[in-house]
C-alpha cells in the first residue's frame, strides 16, 4: 500500500505541516486554557492567521500579540501582523498538556495509590484514588 501523502500535492502536505508546527508552537506560547480554543490557520507575507472560537478568546489573544509577534518573528520570513479570525462552531484537536506525561501507571505506583485509598477517612477521595488505579495497566491487586 502506498502512503497518502504520495497522492497528494506535496507543497498542500508542506503547508499542513507548516501549520501543525505552527499551532503546537503557538500553545507553547499561550497559557493552557487557550488549549482547543486558538488554532493557526495560515502564515502568508509576513502575517500569522489565528483562528479561534469566540469573540472573548480573540480578544485575550489580541492581549497577547506582542508576545506572539516576539515568537514567530524567528520565522522566516518573520511575522510581522497578527490576524485573529473567529468562527464559534470550529473544534481543533488538543494536545496533551505540557509536563504532563502519556505514560500508564506503573504497577508500584497504583499500588501506593491502592495503600493510600486504604488509609483515607474520605470516602470520595478513596474512590478516586481507586479510579485512578484503575488506569494502570494490568495491575495485580494484592490486598
Amino acid at each position: 500500500m502506498r502512503p497518502l501523502d504520495r497522492f497528494l500535492d506535496r507543497n498542500l502536505v508542506v503547508r499542513c505541516q507548516t501549520i501543525r508546527r505552527l499551532t503546537a508552537e503557538l500553545w507553547e506560547i499561550l497559557p493552557l486554557e487557550f488549549q482547543g480554543h486558538a488554532v493557526v490557520v495560515g502564515r502568508e507575507a509576513g502575517n500569522i492567521s489565528i483562528l479561534v472560537d469566540s469573540p472573548v478568546w480573540a480578544t485575550r489573544l489580541r492581549f497577547m500579540e506582542a508576545q506572539i509577534l516576539r515568537s514567530f518573528g524567528r520565522e522566516d520570513p518573520p511575522c510581522e501582523r497578527l490576524k485573529v479570525l473567529v468562527r464559534p462552531d470550529f473544534s481543533t484537536p488538543r494536545l496533551p498538556p505540557r509536563g504532563v506525561s502519556r505514560e500508564p501507571l506503573s504497577q508500584a505506583n497504583a499500588l501506593a495509590l491502592l495503600h493510600l485509598a486504604d488509609s483515607v477517612d474520605d470516602p470520595r477521595l478513596a474512590q478516586a484514588l481507586h479510579r485512578l488505579v484503575g488506569h494502570a495497566s494490568e495491575i495485580e491487586r494484592q490486598e
